[in-house]
């Protein structure tokens, strides 16, 4: 299995390890911030289609399979579901490397995320 791998500096050059704790946070807000935008211009492009096919074929014109599969098929729109997907693993990644600045090496994290796992478990966080 392949992780993502905590930084060693961040796209300023400046060293993560060096960041206060506020500065840190910013750039998770930064990142989670980045892989929302994505997600955004991807529910955007979806309706700008759908406003398109209204002017182009009448409003009551549009067949309602077509409004359906354009509201739950991503893979219509890769480019935006592969940049929010990047986006997100900048998260985890930002994340994992506060963890190691933290001092959670490879073998505390997994502890620890089978401990959230299990958690989360209880709480019935994985059944539909």
């Amino acid at each position: 299995m392949i992780l993502p791998l905590p930084v060693k500096k961040n796209k300023l050059g400046q060293k993560v390890a060096d960041l206060s704790t506020t500065e840190y946070y910013r750039q998770i807000e930064e990142e989670v911030l980045e892989a929302y935008e994505n997600a955004v211009m991807f529910q955007a492009r979806k309706i700008d289609i759908i406003i398109r096919l209204k002017e182009a074929l009448g409003e009551g014109n549009i067949p309602k399979v077509v409004i359906d599969e354009l509201k739950r098929c991503p893979q219509r729109f890769t480019v935006y579901v592969d940049d929010e997907a990047e986006e997100l693993v900048d998260v985890i990644t930002t994340c994992i490397t506060r963890l190691e600045i933290i001092g959670y090496d490879e073998i505390k994290r997994q502890e620890l995320y089978q401990a959230v796992n299990e958690k989360n478990r209880k709480r019935d966080y994985f059944e539909d």
